[in-house]
């Protein structure tokens, strides 16, 4: 058995997709050496520029066209150059950030020149000038690993104005568009705005992401725009495909530059709040649990501001959650624990009855009557308890932690040395065996459970796992005070119990012996 259960855990953690952490670079054509594959992302004979981050893989063609926006959904994960499958922020085979020009200029083939460089705190930074008839651009790129927020800034020198284009989303083409006037509370969703504070393009909610996606445009000074749909051209494995998409068109003064916020990623609002977006009127309307989640992260940064240290901030935040519903998980260990002490008991009636379905669920249910015991009294606790922890752990896989803890080199990359996830296995196997310990075929059931977890956690940031290790382990010391308490009670009444009804197990039972040696 410990042999099986140790070739599995080692098969997990050599199968899992996400380990090492991924040192934020620029892989292009330039960059990669000559015994490298070229990434066409596009497949229009020419190599992309690509930002390679913790959170998203973002290519660019030679313009400054964003040509296809990877996100990732375990951070720090690497795509190796392969982009086959992976969710796409944008639609396939559209180009965003699309600059047309308008006026006297000609439309011939533009002349390129890139530049890109990066500095040892995870920001990237390309600029990508050409020239197009009369018309000079400049697109610049600053891109922070840990942050799907980059700024980017334009300029187009030769012409007295020009627009910056927006199109699509991957999950969707018409994905619904915003824009907010200067001076309103609410966004209109198609039409033109004079001076808009922001616009966006919302939508696509799918399994992996119930939130969807997805892409924000604030100014640093208000411009116009217009938002609402038009026909578009693709090309898709050689085949040329016409289908109306979703388009945000930003009207720019040239021969000054323009200078902007973009995000793109998961419509969620943690990531939303942690990159100040979510104070923006009418673009991420919170239900009730996102509001309550926005307090949490209010006390969460509140205590880390305090303490100075995330690590610390988590331990503190799972301890005060654990006590906050301690009431609740007691009532849920109780009932636990004392089905457990009744296990025997049960298991006589059973073999005594078995031939006699209706006296058999007679003499169970007198057994739970004699010792007060309600076998569905822990469903409720834990039914309420489960929001809680679902809230808990979408606050801390989505917020991005910029520190390291201990023996972890980044709390929102996972474990390295698998640490945490071994000692969440352990709790996870401990605090399954306090509660199955008297039925071994449950135990070696809920065991599958255990490991199925443990290979999940293997690619969670390290602060998620930390706060299951840490509410595993107090979760399992209260379960084991619970167990010893109902246990000494539920032999005291067994033992009366026993004596009125003679229905004492046989004396080959090891659990009731060890419960008629409480009770004496």
């Amino acid at each position: 058995m410990k042999k099986v259960l140790f070739t599995a855990f080692a098969a997990l953690l050599l199968s899992t997709p996400a380990f090492a952490s991924i040192k934020p670079e620029w892989v292009s054509s330039v960059t990669r050496d000559s015994q490298s594959q070229i990434i066409d992302i596009d497949a229009d004979g020419k190599a992309e520029v690509i930002a390679v981050t913790n959170l998203a893989d973002i290519a660019f063609n030679d313009q400054g066209e964003i040509v296809a926006w990877f996100e990732k959904i375990y951070k720090g994960s690497s795509n190796n150059g392969n982009y086959q499958g992976k969710p796409n922020l944008l639609q396939n085979g559209i180009h965003s950030s699309v600059i047309p020009l308008t006026g006297t200029v000609k439309a011939d083939k533009p002349v390129t020149n890139v530049e890109i460089t990066k500095d040892g705190g995870g920001i990237l930074t390309a600029t990508f000038s050409y020239t197009q008839g009369n018309a000079k651009v400049s697109k610049q790129y600053t891109i922070n690993s840990r942050r799907l927020t980059l700024r980017l800034e334009t300029r187009v020198d030769g012409v007295a104005n020009y627009q910056l284009e927006f199109l699509g989303l991957g999950g969707d083409a018409r994905a619904q568009t915003k824009a907010l006037e200067t001076g309103s509370s609410q966004p209109i969703t198609v039409g033109e705005v004079k001076q808009a504070v922001y616009t966006s393009l919302q939508c696509c909610n799918s399994l992996i992401n119930p939130n969807g996606q997805a892409l924000i445009i604030r100014p640093a000074q208000p411009v116009p725009v217009k938002i609402g749909t038009r026909q578009a051209t693709r090309r898709v494995n050689g085949n040329v495909e016409n289908l109306e998409i979703s388009s945000i068109a930003l009207t720019l003064a040239g021969n000054t530059t323009s200078k902007f916020e973009v995000y793109g990623g998961f419509n969620e609002l943690v990531r939303l709040h942690q990159e100040k977006w979510d104070t923006l009127p009418g673009l991420f309307d919170p239900n009730i649990f996102g509001r309550l989640s926005l307090v949490l992260i209010g006390g969460f940064e509140a205590v880390k501001n305090i303490v100075g240290i995330w690590g610390i901030a988590i331990i503190l935040l799972t301890i005060f959650i654990r006590l906050l519903i301690t009431p609740l998980l007691m009532q849920q260990y109780k009932s636990s624990a004392e089905m457990q002490a009744l296990q025997p008991f049960l298991a006589e009636i059973k073999e005594k009855y078995k031939t006699d379905p209706q006296k058999l669920q007679e003499e169970t249910m007198k057994i739970y009557t004699q010792n007060g015991v309600n076998p569905v009294s822990g469903c409720l606790p834990a039914l309420i308890q489960m929001p809680i922890f679902l809230l808990m752990w979408k606050i801390f896989s989505n917020y991005e932690f910029d520190q390291g803890f201990l023996w972890l080199p980044d709390l929102a990359l996972p474990d390295p040395f698998y640490i945490l996830p071994i000692l969440y296995l352990a709790s996870g196997v401990l605090t399954t065996w306090l509660s199955t310990r008297k039925t071994p075929d449950m135990f070696r059931q809920m065991l599958i459970f255990q490991f199925v977890f443990a290979y999940i956690y293997l690619s969670f940031p390290s602060g998620v796992t930390m706060y299951g290790v840490i509410g595993g382990l107090i979760g399992g010391f209260q379960q084991w005070v619970m167990l010893q308490r109902v246990e000494k009670q539920i032999a005291v009444k067994a033992a009366e119990f026993q004596a009125k009804n003679d229905t004492k197990p046989s004396s080959s039972s090891k659990p009731v012996k060890t419960i008629n040696a409480k009770a004496k």
